[in-house]
């Protein structure tokens, strides 16, 4: 499309409606044509570093956490400001949580959730992690992931994937830290209905 012009997506044939697309753009592409927003890196690892434990331990989320898992991730969601809709979380969460896709840490209760899923028979994607506000900087989510990523390379996996926050910097360390290494960077692009 030339510049200015409004593309209309189809799928086989029918105009869709796209509200927004996430994904990897070369960076210069983007400022010279669309409106995007650098979102996040993609981050890769094959190989966990040694990292400290912090107290407590990692288990498998159960159904009884869903409730908590549901209100950490909407926080979550709204600390990043993704687009992600609360109902579409509380229709998918349940069921990763059956198939066992969250892991939470453990220490005199809940402090910390990592979730993965599958993405391919070798690999798999790391999200979402987060620590409650009054539980941060006691490396919960730094061991929870470390301990996590561990458990999917034993199992089979070679490569697994993250995508961090560009305006987190300790965030971006953390995974670091545990081994993941910087890939690319993710832009988001919402679109609006033109103005009339």
């Amino acid at each position: 499309a030339k510049d200015g012009a409004v593309v209309r997506p189809q799928i086989d044939g029918q105009d869709v409606a796209v509200h927004q697309v996430l994904g990897m753009i070369q960076r210069q592409q983007a400022l010279k044509r669309l409106n995007g927003v650098l979102f996040g890196q993609k981050h890769a690892l094959v190989a966990v570093n040694d990292v400290p434990a912090a107290p407590g331990a990692p288990r498998t989320a159960t159904e009884a956490d869903t409730e908590w898992l549901l209100e950490g991730q909407c926080a979550f969601v709204a600390e990043v400001g993704l687009p992600d809709p609360h109902e579409r979380m509380r229709a998918a969460l349940p069921k990763r949580v059956l198939r066992g896709e969250y892991r939470i840490w453990d220490h005199d209760g809940r402090v910390a959730f990592a979730g993965f899923s599958d993405a391919a028979p070798d690999f798999a994607r790391i999200a979402p992690v987060y620590t409650p506000p009054e539980y941060r900087g006691r490396g919960y989510a730094t061991s929870l992931v470390a301990r996590m990523s561990r458990e999917l390379l034993a199992r089979g996996k070679r490569r697994l994937f993250l995508t961090t926050d560009i305006a987190n910097p300790t965030s971006n360390a953390i995974y670091a830290r545990i081994g993941f290494r910087a890939e690319n960077d993710d832009w988001h692009f919402d679109f609006v209905p033109p103005e009339p």
